[in-house]
Protein backbone atom coordinates (compact mmCIF):
# COMPACT_ATOMS: atom_id res chain seq x y z
CA UNK A 1 0.00 0.00 0.00
CA UNK A 2 1.17 3.52 -0.78
CA UNK A 3 -0.28 6.56 0.91
CA UNK A 4 1.54 9.83 0.36
CA UNK A 5 2.01 11.98 3.46
CA UNK A 6 1.32 15.31 1.77
CA UNK A 7 -1.60 17.55 0.96
CA UNK A 8 -3.39 16.46 -2.21
CA UNK A 9 -1.98 12.98 -1.71
CA UNK A 10 -2.32 9.92 -3.91
CA UNK A 11 -2.80 6.38 -2.68
CA UNK A 12 -2.48 2.84 -3.97
CA UNK A 13 -2.99 -0.75 -3.03
CA UNK A 14 -2.66 -3.99 -4.91
CA UNK A 15 -5.38 -6.53 -5.54
CA UNK A 16 -5.15 -10.28 -5.01
CA UNK A 17 -4.84 -10.76 -8.79
CA UNK A 18 -1.82 -8.44 -9.02
CA UNK A 19 -3.46 -5.26 -10.28
CA UNK A 20 -3.05 -1.82 -8.70
CA UNK A 21 -5.85 0.42 -7.47
CA UNK A 22 -4.52 3.98 -7.57
CA UNK A 23 -6.39 7.13 -6.66
CA UNK A 24 -6.11 10.79 -5.88
CA UNK A 25 -6.43 14.00 -7.86
CA UNK A 26 -9.23 15.08 -5.52
CA UNK A 27 -10.94 18.26 -6.63
CA UNK A 28 -13.34 19.83 -4.16
CA UNK A 29 -14.65 22.21 -6.83
CA UNK A 30 -15.98 19.52 -9.17
CA UNK A 31 -19.08 18.05 -7.54
CA UNK A 32 -21.66 18.20 -10.32
CA UNK A 33 -21.86 14.65 -11.73
CA UNK A 34 -21.48 15.52 -15.43
CA UNK A 35 -18.47 17.79 -14.79
CA UNK A 36 -16.93 15.19 -12.49
CA UNK A 37 -17.33 12.43 -15.05
CA UNK A 38 -16.01 14.65 -17.86
CA UNK A 39 -12.78 15.15 -15.88
CA UNK A 40 -12.13 11.40 -15.46
CA UNK A 41 -9.90 10.89 -18.54
CA UNK A 42 -7.67 13.88 -17.74
CA UNK A 43 -7.46 12.89 -14.07
CA UNK A 44 -6.57 9.31 -15.10
CA UNK A 45 -3.65 10.61 -17.16
CA UNK A 46 -2.39 12.65 -14.19
CA UNK A 47 -2.75 9.65 -11.90
CA UNK A 48 -0.86 7.39 -14.31
CA UNK A 49 2.02 9.88 -14.35
CA UNK A 50 1.98 10.10 -10.54
CA UNK A 51 1.96 6.30 -10.22
CA UNK A 52 5.01 6.03 -12.49
CA UNK A 53 6.76 8.66 -10.34
CA UNK A 54 6.00 6.85 -7.07
CA UNK A 55 6.45 3.32 -8.40
CA UNK A 56 8.58 3.33 -11.59
CA UNK A 57 8.19 -0.41 -12.22
CA UNK A 58 4.40 -0.41 -11.93
CA UNK A 59 2.23 -1.66 -14.79
CA UNK A 60 0.09 1.32 -15.84
CA UNK A 61 -2.41 -0.37 -18.16
CA UNK A 62 -5.84 0.84 -17.01
CA UNK A 63 -8.59 -1.76 -16.77
CA UNK A 64 -11.17 0.48 -15.08
CA UNK A 65 -11.41 4.17 -14.25
CA UNK A 66 -14.03 6.13 -12.37
CA UNK A 67 -14.62 9.33 -10.45
CA UNK A 68 -16.65 9.94 -7.36
CA UNK A 69 -17.82 12.85 -5.31
CA UNK A 70 -15.67 13.45 -2.24
CA UNK A 71 -17.22 13.87 1.20
CA UNK A 72 -16.61 12.83 4.77
CA UNK A 73 -18.46 12.24 8.02
CA UNK A 74 -18.36 14.78 10.87
CA UNK A 75 -15.83 12.68 12.80
CA UNK A 76 -13.81 11.57 9.75
CA UNK A 77 -14.59 7.89 10.33
CA UNK A 78 -16.47 5.67 7.89
CA UNK A 79 -19.92 4.22 8.44
CA UNK A 80 -19.68 0.43 8.29
CA UNK A 81 -22.16 -2.23 9.34
CA UNK A 82 -25.76 -3.32 9.48
CA UNK A 83 -28.26 -0.72 8.27
CA UNK A 84 -30.61 0.00 11.19
CA UNK A 85 -34.14 -1.23 10.60
CA UNK A 86 -33.28 -3.32 7.54
CA UNK A 87 -32.75 -7.04 8.01
CA UNK A 88 -29.63 -8.48 6.34
CA UNK A 89 -28.67 -5.17 4.72
CA UNK A 90 -25.12 -3.92 5.29
CA UNK A 91 -23.45 -0.76 4.03
CA UNK A 92 -20.08 0.93 3.97
CA UNK A 93 -19.65 4.58 3.11
CA UNK A 94 -18.34 7.95 4.26
CA UNK A 95 -14.67 7.13 3.74
CA UNK A 96 -13.69 10.78 3.29
CA UNK A 97 -10.35 10.40 1.55
CA UNK A 98 -9.36 7.02 2.94
CA UNK A 99 -11.44 4.81 0.67
CA UNK A 100 -8.62 2.51 -0.35
CA UNK A 101 -7.93 1.70 3.29
CA UNK A 102 -11.43 1.80 4.74
CA UNK A 103 -13.06 -0.13 1.89
CA UNK A 104 -10.77 -3.09 2.59
CA UNK A 105 -11.49 -2.81 6.32
CA UNK A 106 -15.23 -2.53 5.60
CA UNK A 107 -15.20 -5.73 3.56
CA UNK A 108 -13.40 -7.56 6.36
CA UNK A 109 -15.75 -6.23 9.05
CA UNK A 110 -18.96 -6.92 7.15
CA UNK A 111 -17.81 -10.46 6.34
CA UNK A 112 -16.97 -10.98 10.02
CA UNK A 113 -20.41 -9.65 11.10
CA UNK A 114 -22.24 -11.91 8.63
CA UNK A 115 -20.22 -14.90 9.91
CA UNK A 116 -21.30 -14.06 13.47
CA UNK A 117 -17.96 -12.66 14.63
CA UNK A 118 -17.28 -9.66 16.83
CA UNK A 119 -14.96 -6.67 16.81
CA UNK A 120 -14.73 -3.47 18.86
CA UNK A 121 -14.68 -1.67 15.51
CA UNK A 122 -18.37 -2.49 14.99
CA UNK A 123 -19.27 0.18 17.55
CA UNK A 124 -16.63 2.69 16.43
CA UNK A 125 -17.83 2.61 12.81
CA UNK A 126 -21.54 1.93 13.49
CA UNK A 127 -23.86 3.54 10.97
CA UNK A 128 -26.16 4.83 13.73
CA UNK A 129 -23.40 6.04 16.08
CA UNK A 130 -23.48 9.47 17.61
CA UNK A 131 -21.00 11.71 15.77
CA UNK A 132 -17.90 12.37 17.87
CA UNK A 133 -18.46 16.13 17.75
CA UNK A 134 -21.80 15.67 19.54
CA UNK A 135 -20.57 12.98 21.95
CA UNK A 136 -17.87 15.33 23.30
CA UNK A 137 -20.33 18.13 24.20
Amino acid sequence: MIWEAKQDYNYARTTTDGRIIFGGEDDLDIIEPNARDAATLEKSACLTKALKSLWPGAETKIDYRWSGTFDTTDDGLPLIGRVPGLKNIYAAYGYGGNGITFSFLAAELIARRIAGGTSPLFDIFAIDRMPLAYALR
